[in-house]
């Protein structure tokens, strides 16, 4: 039976990113002796639940709405619940980052702790930054990395650094510029900012240039299994159902033929799984990561709505835009952003939790974590070239829970950090090992 559409979401990887510099300053400006410690400064991140999921959807949706507003100035809200809600999302994806949010009359504080490999000098860097109430501009409380101190305007400065690092200097002064004041009462942050319209258009180059580093393919490559994609696309009635098996074999079928006269399996995969990415799980990928479309390539139609596994084109789309983020970055950020929308669902009456959704994204996540290891890859290719059912690379789905609402998930699974939540998850992965592609 197919299944119900959902409503899409974007998770907001420029507030993550963001993050990320920043801290990279912090850490330069002391050797990992200095500003490494014994002790974690944050012992556990809240779990994230249903509650965690819905308060952060919702602030990060409105900053996003307030952000392109017309109006003169703006006005956000966050709570220290709000805060730490965002923070339970952010470890999910980043599993030795721990942190936490404190709010107080005289600062909003956040802290980290960042669990380090083992090495000779300390297992945790302790991280302090927060804001201090303010009529005018935004003005940073001392940060601490470790027991090294950072006195806020200079921290205001680094960031300010890699601003400019990223864009145009006015562009990065209109953002430093942009909060008006801050004002902290109870546990309760007010910003008053001007909006910053745009703001995406500004971030867009270093995005876009980040994104194509870490895809690695060249578009001449690219270009190259996108147009067989639409050669393919040709072949199909499109008013009936057509298992992706169709596209995936013929298309590593291509990749495996280069491969054996000596080009690079992992190279020919990465290319070939990048045009599924954007053929088969979203046409966003293109306009994020360059615009390939190019001659007769303008004609292919952007979305294969008819193209199913299971039966299912959303479970296409699970696959494909995972194996894509997968690409773009790395495992854990790849299954928590699907992990987290999954959680955000169980809030609808219409809709909730799907475990088949959760299978797709590690299926997705699975597949290109053995197309781009150099151990895996030309075995892996071999068998998509010769898959003839999706069970060469695709687990089955039909009797896993699906759409479970917010109270009867947590009446059979409790939470993310559940055992019986880790059972479900364990036995999706047994499932994949016993698949010939992940074998």
């Amino acid at each position: 039976m197919a299944k119900r559409k959902k409503k899409g979401f974007r998770f907001p990887f420029g507030l993550l990113f963001l993050l990320l510099l920043l801290a990279i300053p912090l850490l330069m400006l002391g050797s990992l002796s200095s500003i490494s410690e014994d002790l974690p400064l944050v012992g556990e991140t809240q779990r994230m639940n249903t509650d965690a999921a819905v308060r952060a959807k919702t602030k990060l949706s409105d900053l996003r709405k307030k952000l392109k507003s017309e109006a003169q100035t703006e006005t956000i809200v966050l709570s220290e619940k709000d805060l730490n809600g965002m923070l339970a999302v952010a470890a999910r994806a980043i599993h030795r980052l721990h942190g936490e949010a404190n709010v107080t009359p005289v600062e909003a504080q956040l802290r980290f702790t960042l669990d380090l490999p083992e090495n000779p000098f300390g297992r945790f860097i302790n991280i302090r930054a927060g804001v201090v109430p303010s009529d005018y501009g935004l003005h940073l409380a001392p940060v601490y990395v470790g027991q090294t101190e950072i006195p806020g305007p200079l921290a205001l400065k680094l960031v300010e650094t890699l601003l400019q690092a990223m864009m145009k200097d006015e562009q990065s002064s209109a953002i430093l510029q942009a909060i008006q004041s801050v004002d902290i009462q109870g546990d309760r942050v007010t910003a008053v900012f001007q909006p910053l319209p745009n703001l995406k258009q500004w971030l867009k180059p270093t995005f876009r240039q980040v994104a194509q580093q870490r895809a690695g393919v060249s578009p001449e490559r690219l270009r190259f299994y996108f147009a067989k994609l639409c050669e393919l696309d040709q072949l199909y009635p499109h008013a009936i159902d057509t298992s992706a098996t169709a596209y995936i074999a013929p298309l590593f079928e291509i990749a495996n033929k280069r491969t054996a006269a000596g080009a690079s399996a992992v190279k020919e995969n990465r290319a070939a799984l990048q045009a599924l990415g954007i053929f088969l799980g979203s046409p966003r990928f293109e306009r994020a990561l360059g615009h390939y479309r190019t001659g007769e390539l303008t004609e292919c139609r952007e979305r294969s709505k008819n193209v199913v596994l299971a039966g299912r084109h959303d479970m296409v789309q699970h696959v494909f835009i995972s194996s894509t983020m997968q690409m773009l970055g790395d495992s854990e950020i790849s299954f928590a952003i699907g992990e987290f929308k999954e959680v955000y669902d169980t809030r609808g009456k219409d809709y909730g939790l799907s475990f088949s959704d959760i299978a797709a994204n590690r299926a997705g996540v699975r597949l290109a974590e053995q197309l781009l290891n150099p151990a895996s890859a030309a075995r892996a290719q071999a068998v998509l070239a010769r898959a003839e059912q999706e069970a060469a690379f695709f687990l089955k789905v039909s009797d896993l829970p699906d759409e479970m609402p917010q109270r009867e998930f947590e009446r059979r699974f409790g939470s993310v950090d559940d055992p019986r939540y880790h059972a479900m998850l364990k036995k999706i992965d047994e499932r994949l090992d016993r698949l010939p592609a992940f074998q």
